[in-house]
């Protein structure tokens, strides 16, 4: 106790991470594992947020939430937001989820490949 009479009070502050990043960092380990050549990850991820965007609300929000979801599911398996994870570890929970038990694991999966896929091929066309 402080001579004042008043405790010290510690506050922990949790850095919030975009949603952007999450997105980037998921571009990225797409990227690895599929070997597609150089491809910027960061506009590949705003084109994929842009697809987000014109999603009805009913499915933007769900997937959104499953995105962060993903992210946070990193400390389960290694002590790291998947984000903060070095390029073995992200890809080693990206075939995680790629073959998880779980559909709805799979298929988030499957929905940011298909889009990391359909971009990266046509910014490499352009």
């Amino acid at each position: 106790m402080r001579a004042s009479g008043y405790n010290e009070i510690y506050v922990v502050r949790v850095r919030p991470v975009s949603y952007r990043r999450i997105v980037v960092a998921i571009s990225a380990g797409l990227q690895r594992q599929h070997e597609v050549g150089v491809v910027d990850t960061n506009l590949i991820a705003a084109e994929i947020i842009g697809q987000q965007g014109c999603m009805p609300d009913y499915l933007r929000l769900p997937l959104r939430v499953a995105t962060r979801l993903f992210d946070w599911s990193g400390l389960f398996s290694g002590g790291k937001r998947f984000q903060a994870k070095g390029e073995a570890a992200q890809l080693v929970q990206l075939e995680r989820w790629k073959h998880s038990s779980l559909g709805a694991c799979r298929n988030f999966i499957r929905f940011y490949e298909s889009l990391f896929l359909l971009i990266a091929l046509q910014e490499k066309d352009a």
